[in-house]
């Protein structure tokens, strides 16, 4: 039997690469004749750098600065091919500030826009984007600042960006940009389709998890409309109506607008680019997992573009995940492609319990749960 074991990261607790490890050693001694085949993934938040950049790949270190403009090191990653992949996490990520430290009004994504231009600078022609995991909601301008674009102020004076001053640029010049990027070709991987503005929006939705108050959004809300405004009067196109253009506070947006990159479902991404794809049509199994399965997950997450290819092939398809939220209905999972889902924290282990040692716990959960699924796909 031909297992395929492709997980996301359990945030908090286990890599990507952790969880596919737990999984197939929970597999293996009940099952030692299975063919396993790992697949550690994300979808475009942390994480995918790894994925996308592969064993066989190379790293570039660089110093860069992080959300709050202090230097700090962090890499990006070359293919084989020559492709680089960039992740925003890694140098303008919310993990990288304390929790007191977290304001998307005062962050910036100029880091990210370092590490594209140190890539361009050494010769990459093609740019894959990793865009989850922000700290930021300043629109990329940070980032267009680092890749070359001048902002001015009514005064006529430059300078750079963030979410809280967005509302002073009163015009800006991407010569410098155009020029750097040309011949250049950029990927965008997302993991959601959030608008750029509105109740659904990067300000409302996403801000509050970066550490915005109320005010605070409402103020960052606007600043976003007004810079909407700017930009559509000068590009003549609509920030507003970019799908995934909310991805990264607004970075989704203007990559679409000025590197001519449209967000990607980052899974979908890495599940073709790795070569997931070809193993999983060939798969008797499907194993996926993540940290918290919710309405997300069927949304662009890594474990529901598993449940999409599982379904086209007629695939079964387990699900291990740290918790399960009881609102979503089991016709739900089951519709979305889903044969079995597994939450780690049961009746008796706390999310706290479950997190310290998750690794032996998904192993246990796995080893325990495997020979009913086997069974039932051998009685079939």
């Amino acid at each position: 039997m031909k297992i395929v074991i492709l997980p996301d990261k359990f945030k908090g607790s286990l890599t990507a690469s952790e969880a596919a490890e737990a999984i197939a050693a929970g597999i293996a001694p009940v099952f030692p004749d299975a063919e396993l085949h790992l697949f550690p993934l994300a979808d475009g938040g942390e994480g995918t750098l790894e994925s996308l950049t592969g064993q066989e790949g190379r790293y570039v270190s660089v110093p860069v600065h992080d959300p709050l403009m202090r230097p700090r090191p962090a890499r990006y990653g070359v293919r084989p091919e020559g492709t680089a992949v960039v992740e925003m996490a890694a140098a303008s990520g919310l993990l990288l500030l304390q929790e007191t430290e977290r304001d998307p009004g005062r962050t910036t994504s100029y880091g990210f826009g370092e590490l594209i231009r140190h890539a361009i600078g050494q010769g990459a022609k093609n740019v894959i984007l990793g865009i989850g995991g922000s700290a930021t909601h300043d629109c990329g301008t940070g980032m267009l600042a680092a890749l070359g674009m001048k902002f001015f102020d009514r005064r006529g004076k430059p300078f750079l960006p963030t979410g809280n001053t967005l509302h002073r640029i009163a015009r800006f010049n991407g010569t410098e940009l155009r020029t750097l990027t040309a011949g250049c070709r950029f990927v965008t991987a997302c993991d959601v389709t959030t608008p750029l503005t509105g109740p659904d929006g990067a300000a409302r939705v996403y801000a509050p998890q970066k550490g915005a108050k109320p005010d605070a959004v409402e103020f960052l809300e606007r600043n976003t409309i007004r810079l909407a405004a700017l930009f559509r009067q000068e590009t003549g196109r609509d920030p507003q109506r970019i799908p995934g253009g909310g991805a990264a506070g607004g970075t989704g947006a203007t990559l679409s607008l000025f590197l001519d990159s449209e967000p990607t479902p980052g899974a979908r991404l890495s599940i073709r680019l790795s070569g997931a794809e070809r193993e999983i049509a060939a798969a008797d199994l499907l194993v996926t997992g993540e940290g918290k399965a919710d309405r997300q997950t069927l949304c662009g997450k890594l474990v529901g573009e598993a449940a999409r290819l599982a379904r086209s092939c007629g695939l079964p398809l387990v699900v291990y995940c740290g918790s399960l939220d009881p609102e979503v209905m089991e016709a739900e999972w089951t519709q979305a492609g889903i044969t079995r889902i597994y939450p780690l924290c049961t009746e008796g282990i706390s999310p706290e319990e479950a997190m310290q040692d998750a690794a032996a716990l998904l192993r246990e959960t796995v080893a325990r749960t495997i020979p009913d699924i086997l069974r039932t796909l051998s009685a079939n």
